[in-house]
């Protein structure tokens, strides 16, 4: 049994000489190195893309936020437009009312004010 064991073994007196054992050494060192350089590559690469990705999916949302307000800020010119034309009719119906039936006005006017007052002195 013990020449079993002592075949799979390697003892200095296994190899050919220390300088294979030193040779072995050196070679393992330098596929270490050459590993170690590619997964550093590799990260390098990953880092690269995910940077680039971001990047570009903020260029994207920034680009769609500026579009989004351009358009909203045209759609509230829009809507103050047509408010300002419909109040400026407004305004020309009741003083066309007004000047053609003052005394009614007048009426309306008195009555709305009364009104008001005494639903303001009930909450008071």
């Amino acid at each position: 049994m013990d020449t079993v064991q002592n075949q799979n073994v390697n003892t200095p007196q296994n190899l050919d000489s220390e300088g294979e054992l030193e040779n072995k050494g050196t070679a393992l060192g330098r596929k270490a190195d050459a590993a170690s350089a590619r997964l550093q590559n590799t990260w390098e690469d990953a880092t690269s893309q995910v940077k680039s990705r971001i990047g570009t999916t903020t260029e994207q949302v920034r680009y769609k936020m500026q579009v989004a307000s351009e358009k909203a800020k045209q759609q509230l010119g829009v809507a103050k437009e047509k408010s300002t034309v419909k109040t400026k009719a407004a305004r020309v119906r009741v003083e066309g009312q007004v000047q053609s039936h003052p005394l009614k006005s007048v009426a309306v006017a008195f009555g709305a004010g009364t009104l008001l007052g005494v639903l303001l002195r009930k909450r008071s």
